[in-house]
């Protein structure tokens, strides 16, 4: 699975966005790049095989 910052972006929204960069003290480009590596393998680990523990 793949995601690009601007994917990330339209799902967040602007505010949350500029809200999660602040909370790393990041820049929201950099919290943006940050987030599109990291959380599709966040997604593949809470559901393995596709599907969600239950």
């Amino acid at each position: 699975m793949h995601i690009t910052p601007d994917q990330l972006r339209a799902a967040l929204g602007n505010e949350q966005v500029k809200q999660i960069a602040a909370h790393f003290g990041l820049p929201v480009d950099e919290a943006l790049k940050l987030l599109a590596e990291h959380v599709p393998n966040a997604v593949d680990q809470a559901s393995p095989n596709g599907t969600l523990p239950g």
